[in-house]
């Protein structure tokens, strides 16, 4: 989610999210007349330890899960020849 909008202190982090969209957009234009596709992903909160490093602490119950992340990469990875996933969004919901 940093790729679509930033947040205070995280301006470097962002930076990058953003520069990965920026990468996308034009290969999926140089490999259109081959079957090779590309789809960015971008999910919101994963529970990983990538916030024991950053020295946050999230929300546990507003993270996604990694097997929430690989879920719509493989849904990706099955689409159709027919069909283009551009990008996917994924925000992590709210189970009490």
């Amino acid at each position: 989610m940093a790729g679509l909008s930033g947040f205070p202190m995280g301006s470097a982090y962002c930076a990058t999210k953003w520069a990965v969209l920026g990468f996308t957009e034009p290969l999926k234009s140089e490999v259109r007349d081959s079957k090779i596709k590309v789809a960015a992903v971008l999910p919101g909160s994963v529970d990983t330890p990538f916030f024991d490093n950053a020295g946050m602490i999230p929300n546990k119950e507003r993270c996604l899960t990694p097997e929430d992340v690989a879920v719509q990469i493989f849904a990706i990875a099955q689409q159709g020849e027919h069909s283009d996933i551009d990008r996917v969004v994924i925000r992590p919901g709210y189970t009490p």
